[in-house]
């Protein structure tokens, strides 16, 4: 195994340990929020208060931290494949497989961050809810506010990821300046 190689499985193997405490932060946190919030049984505590007025924001903040954890724990788990398929591309045993460029090139594809992205982003949006519940904005612009996040994510990251998957943008170093440029270039 060359030593390029060995850095850059070094790489990965840090990116895993931060994708494995990013899946555990996301899933922590709804479960102390919850366990607080949803157990307060004080009724003049912030606590009490915001479950009892403002809980649809707690529940879909909670759900969306959750699926965040889950979308960490999958990049994770994408990162320790390719992880594995570059060593083993790199022994001699292992003739009949892609070699090791094919995986390198792979693993650094925009392809290959998207479950990090759409993470990223339920992250943002279980953050989101949390600060809208504790703004506590009248009831009737509760389904506004409540939405939002969702729509405002949607609205970024569905070009982007469809970008990024793309055959033509997702081996590219600045995929959407490529996507401008080809936009404008004609």
């Amino acid at each position: 195994m060359t030593r390029d190689v060995q850095k850059y499985l070094d790489y990965l193997d840090k990116e895993m340990t931060i994708m494995g405490v990013l899946s555990a932060f996301c899933a922590l946190v709804p479960a102390l929020t919850l366990d607080r919030v949803g157990g307060a049984r004080e009724p003049d505590t912030l606590f009490y208060q915001l479950w009892h007025c403002e809980q649809w924001y707690i529940v879909v903040g909670s759900v969306s931290f959750i699926l965040a954890a889950g979308w960490f724990y999958r990049q994770r788990s994408w990162l320790a494949w390719y992880y594995g398929q570059i060593s083993l591309s790199t022994q001699e045993l292992y003739k009949n497989g892609r070699d090791t460029k094919y995986w390198l090139k792979e693993t650094d594809s925009w392809a290959t961050w998207v479950p990090y992205r759409i993470a990223f982003s339920l992250t943002g949006l279980g953050f989101g809810e949390y600060v809208a519940a504790l703004i506590g904005l009248p009831y009737w612009r509760f389904y506004c506010l409540l939405w939002l996040p969702f729509l405002i994510a949607a609205v970024i990251e569905t070009p982007y990821l469809i970008l990024l998957n793309s055959e033509k943008y997702t081996y590219l170093d600045e995929p959407l300046q490529e996507f401008l440029k080809s936009l404008f270039a004609k």
